[in-house]
């Protein structure tokens, strides 16, 4: 039988902290993904997108 993986908090992070986190690492994400599939962009031309 089969034991789920259970995985523990390491990081015990505020609401507003995770949302930092959370938005930094799509930012990156975008950038990353549109430089993969060579689309000219800058680091920060994705971020006035998530803010809107």
């Amino acid at each position: 039988m089969n034991m789920p993986i259970i995985f523990t908090d390491k990081f015990n992070l505020t609401l507003k902290q995770n949302r930092f986190l959370a938005r930094k690492n799509i930012v990156e994400v975008i950038h990353s993904m549109s430089r993969l599939e060579n689309v000219n962009t800058t680091f920060p031309r994705p971020k006035p997108l998530l803010m809107a």
